[in-house]
């Protein structure tokens, strides 16, 4: 009877053994998860710039890469108009300063504000929310291009459940790996 439970006890541990030993060696084989440092994306062993990025996630995760590209989009847009804010302000201030108006004190001497002034008016205020609006747009487009990494780690790396089933003498182990 000793022996028996002896017997019966190694064959438990041996099963829990087997289901650890198992786990283990799925866990090592398991899917990498994708990580953004800098300007870098580390695959597993792989690292990879920008461009490998974009291709590597339109040939894996199309969500992610339709969030990438908008993304893209979003941030090509801000950086447009950051950069047409920027030289619009610049060429409106130097015309109206070198038209005058910078040393008037508003309306010229008949009460009423000259084409050229209204130009520049209007010029340095659109180039003022071309610089606004671009912002938003470049803080949402990196935020998304970031957030793509998330999407692929959540939507695009899963791996199957998986059920093993040990047997070992009278002992069974059953183990769900996930």
């Amino acid at each position: 009877m000793k022996s028996q439970r002896i017997i019966h006890i190694a064959c438990v541990l041996v099963a829990c053994i087997t289901c650890l030993i198992s786990i283990d060696v799925q866990a090592e084989t398991s899917t990498s998860v994708l990580v953004k440092q800098g300007n870098t994306y580390l695959y597993s062993t792989q690292s990879m710039d920008n461009a490998a990025y974009r291709q590597f996630l339109q040939t894996e995760c199309p969500q992610a890469w339709q969030q990438y590209k908008q993304g893209s989009n979003c941030a090509i847009a801000g950086w447009s108009l950051l950069g047409a804010g920027l030289v619009g302000a610049s060429l409106s201030s130097a015309f109206g300063f070198v038209s005058g108006f910078g040393m008037s004190s508003g309306p010229s001497s008949n009460g009423k504000i000259s084409a050229i002034q209204t130009a520049c008016i209007c010029g340095f205020t659109l180039s003022c929310a071309m610089l606004a609006v671009s912002v938003p747009l470049l803080s949402v487009g990196y935020t998304l291009k970031d957030k793509s990494v998330t999407t692929y780690n959540q939507q695009c790396n899963r791996q199957a459940l998986e059920l093993s089933f040990f047997m070992s003498g009278s002992e069974a182990c059953i183990a769900l790996n996930f």
